[in-house]
């Protein structure tokens, strides 16, 4: 594939497919009072706003398949986390490889389309999703105006990041095969 192939296209109105990037999408998260007693902490809300990438899947998006909420992964700017040392630069070979199961990594887009919208590269972490309604991210979208999606094969890509992440098994006894077998 040549490196002028394209990762991004830029959209607006709500139509929603996987990939599609939200920049400052508020969101709500839960807050625990650490100082309680009980046994059961009580929590409050606290809104934030978080650049968040749809991983909801586009076909369950489309033909009224009636799911009702969607399924969103935090993304950053990977130079802010490099200076801020939360990432280390001798391990973002290994995050671009795919030996990093948490994270991914997402081209800049230098806003050749849309100024606007011009972003350095990206951090994916698959470790804190988000599931947001689908009728308020598609308000969101509407509200927002131009836009991000990653495109094909690149949204397959990050997709099969977010499923190997979550797909992991250890076993606690790997099987053994019959020709494996020290007595025969």
């Amino acid at each position: 594939m040549p490196d002028s192939y394209p990762w991004y296209e830029v959209v607006n109105g709500d139509s929603l497919e996987q990939g599609d990037l939200f920049i400052a999408c508020p969101v709500v998260y839960p807050v625990f009072n650490d100082a309680s007693n009980s046994a059961l902490p009580k929590p409050r809300v606290e809104g934030r706003h978080v650049d968040l990438i749809l991983l909801t899947q586009t076909c369950d998006l489309l033909h009224d398949k009636k799911i009702q909420d969607l399924v969103l992964c935090p993304h950053w700017d990977l130079q802010d986390q490099l200076d801020k040392g939360i990432l280390k630069q001798s391990g973002m070979d290994g995050v671009r490889r795919g030996r990093t199961n948490r994270l991914s990594l997402l081209e800049a887009y230098d806003g050749e389309n849309d100024k606007k919208l011009k972003m350095g590269t990206r951090v994916v972490d698959f470790s804190r999703p988000h599931s947001v309604p689908l009728e308020y991210l598609k308000g969101i979208a509407r509200s927002k105006g131009n836009r991000l999606r990653l495109r094909s094969p690149y949204k397959e890509h990050l997709a099969q990041g977010f499923a190997r992440f979550f797909m992991r098994v250890g076993l606690p006894q790997d099987i053994r095969f019959s020709w494996e077998d020290s007595t025969q």
